[in-house]
C-alpha cells in the first residue's frame, strides 16, 4: 500500500501558523500587562488541548453524521460553521485599540 501525503498535512499549513501568530498578537494587545504571562499560558494550554482533541472529535462527529444521516451527513460542517460564527462573534467583543488610543488622545 502506497500512502501519499499532502505537504500541508505533513508540515502544517502556513495559514495555521498565521492564525497562531495573530492570536498571540491579540493576546499581547488586549491582556493587562501584569497578567500577560498567565493569560499567555492559559491560551497556549487551550490551543494545545484543541489541537489534541479536535481531530478525534471531528472524525467521530463525521462518522456519526454519515452513519445516522444527520443533516444528510453534513453535521460536522454545521458544527464547524457554528464554531466559526461564535469565533467571529467573540472577536467583536475584543477592545478596539485604535478607539482606545483616540479616546486617550482626546482626554489629554
Amino acid at each position: 500500500m502506497v500512502r501519499v501525503y499532502h505537504p500541508h498535512l505533513v508540515h502544517g499549513s502556513p495559514l495555521i501558523s498565521l492564525c497562531q501568530a495573530s492570536t498571540q498578537v491579540v493576546i499581547a494587545e488586549t491582556a493587562p500587562k501584569r497578567l500577560i504571562g498567565s493569560i499567555n499560558g492559559i491560551v497556549q494550554l487551550a490551543g494545545c488541548a484543541m489541537r489534541t482533541f479536535a481531530p478525534s472529535f471531528a472524525t467521530s462527529l463525521f462518522s456519526f453524521s454519515i452513519e445516522k444521516q444527520v443533516f444528510g451527513g453534513y453535521l460536522v460542517y454545521m458544527v464547524v460553521y457554528a464554531i466559526v460564527l461564535c469565533g467571529i462573534g467573540f472577536s467583536r467583543l475584543l477592545p478596539d485599540s485604535k478607539r482606545k488610543a483616540r479616546s486617550e488622545h482626546d482626554i489629554k
